[in-house]
């Protein structure tokens, strides 16, 4: 009897992969609290009607995880995810087009609103912050050979169960002297791990940071061109 049961819920879940939703994950990074505002930007630097180059660009890694997101990550960026963005600059200050690129620390953004971004990057002599944030979503499932985990030793051995991640990145370069929008970069990767039921461990994870490394390749790929095409080089 336990055996037709888990023979009937295995069969029920094979098959049932949900179609990733970009839509979805759009949505979730739209609805984040770091959105534009009016700020008190005037009261710290003058405002400037362009950026002058090399410009100097502070980069702000946001980790805020949608309240709604099914899998939320402990940490969205570690060492690595940030050490591969600010690699841009070598490229960057090669062609002139930036004086620097520094991380923003937590320490001058006590609270990790708009307004208080633009103010710390200004009283840094900033010229223009790029704002970061990402989304994952996470679809499991069974295929066909899963079937073998009837037999126990298959849920060790026979790698039927799979999660396929998607990872968003969405970058804002805005003007720190008059808030101006100059460019907006979104890209997506995928990752996928396949194993057996019985050594899922940190499957999930895995998936997402698959995704994440796919995404973050071509985020910098494209955020160098888009810079450089602000110079028109």
């Amino acid at each position: 009897m336990k055996k037709c049961v888990a023979l009937f819920i295995i069969l029920t879940l094979i098959g049932c992969v949900k179609e990733f939703d970009s839509g979805t994950l759009e949505r979730k990074l739209e609805g984040e609290s770091l959105q534009r505002h009016e700020t008190d930007i005037d009261q710290v630097v003058e405002p400037k009607p362009r950026l002058d180059f090399p410009i100097k660009i502070g980069v702000y890694f946001s980790l805020e995880t949608p309240r709604y997101q099914e899998h939320p990550q402990k940490q969205i960026w570690d060492a690595e995810d940030k050490r591969d963005v600010l690699s841009a600059a070598d490229s960057l200050k090669n062609d002139g087009i930036i004086s620097g690129m520094y991380e923003m620390p937590d320490l001058l953004v006590p609270r990790p609103d708009f307004n208080t971004l633009m103010q710390a990057a200004a009283q840094q002599g900033t010229d223009a912050i790029l704002i970061i944030k990402g989304v994952s979503e996470v679809n499991s499932y069974f295929d066909p050979l899963s079937i073998l985990y009837l037999t126990i030793v298959g849920m060790w051995i026979v790698p039927g169960s799979h999660w396929d991640a998607l990872f968003e990145i969405h970058g804002d370069l805005w003007n720190v002297e008059n808030v101006y929008l100059h460019l907006t970069v979104k890209t997506m990767g995928v990752g996928k791990i396949r194993r057996p039921i019985a050594r899922t461990g940190d499957a999930n994870d895995s998936a997402v940071k698959l995704a994440k490394n796919d995404a973050l390749i071509n985020f910098r790929k494209e955020l160098i061109q888009r810079i450089k095409s602000l110079k028109g080089t």
